[in-house]
């Protein structure tokens, strides 16, 4: 399935270029221009959730069950695009670049467990209670191809525009604070890196306001991909154990949400 995924972006990114390139003789011009950008990311869906727990694990180690905060945080990017605009206002475009996109839960009932002998098994340590803050860290290259229409012709242009968001995730990291509720307490923070990297597909609109040379940028995407697809409410894979017995685990949806707002230059 991975495979055939992979496969389908690249013949859908083939269709694009062929497209771009066979159209090129009867666009009226091509622009190159670069924008940096600010927005406000968080996650959606039946199981983001704006407060969640945590798991203190042995060896100060923690795992967040559920990290997708629906608290829309601050993030920001770059991008540079290229455009050609035909005669009848018809806009073909690509966009690339790097995104730095944070979320953010409210934490309280922290478990703290030890291991026993056997991996599978787990013993609950004393409850200590507790509150404080989850934050999730992640980078992505992005490559956005779309099409769109433009109003206007002079010096003051509009560009409505469409299409998808292919996000390739490069970094993950996961961090906690907390703030204990008994006296004399510290005040603990744990951090930690995620191995596994997703590619998260989103459905992309956007608004562009151009002036002469300079452009204000405005863009919202929904994700189609599905962070918690294949795990169980803890957030661990699904297990098959040796007697033939399977777990049926909750059905989660965690997707992801991105409103962008910036200021783009035209090169040329």
């Amino acid at each position: 399935m991975k495979t055939l995924t992979i496969l389908s972006h690249r013949i859908l990114f083939l269709l694009f270029y062929i497209a771009m390139f066979t159209c090129t003789a009867v666009a009226q011009k091509l622009e190159l221009s670069a924008n940096v950008n600010s927005g406000l990311f968080n996650y959606v869906g039946s199981s983001a959730s704006n407060s969640g727990y945590y798991y203190g694990l042995y060896n100060n180690q923690f795992t967040l069950p559920n990290p997708y905060g629906t608290k829309l945080t601050a993030s920001y990017g770059l991008n540079v695009q290229g455009q050609m605009i035909y005669k009848n206002g018809f806009i073909m475009g690509l966009q690339t670049g790097y995104d730095f996109l944070n979320s953010k839960q409210d934490l309280s009932y922290p478990i703290y467990i030890d291991y026993l002998a056997t991996a599978s098994t787990l013993i609950a340590a004393s409850y200590r209670t507790g509150y404080g803050s989850a934050k999730v860290n992640t980078q992505f290259i992005n490559l956005n191809p779309y099409f769109g229409y433009r109003i206007g012709r002079k010096s003051v242009t509009v560009d409505i525009t469409g299409g998808a968001d292919f996000g390739f995730q490069t970094a993950n990291r996961q961090s906690v604070t907390i703030y204990s509720t008994a006296a004399g307490q510290p005040e603990n923070h744990y951090s930690r890196h995620v191995d596994d990297k997703i590619t998260d597909i989103r459905l992309k609109g956007g608004v562009a306001i151009g002036y002469k040379k300079f452009s204000l940028n405005l863009s919202y995407a929904h994700g189609l991909t599905n962070y918690i697809k294949n795990e169980d409410y803890y957030a661990v894979p699904v297990l098959y154990t040796t007697a033939g017995d399977t777990y049926s685990p909750q059905k989660m949806h965690a997707y992801s949400q991105l409103i962008r707002f910036g200021l783009g230059y035209r090169f040329y």
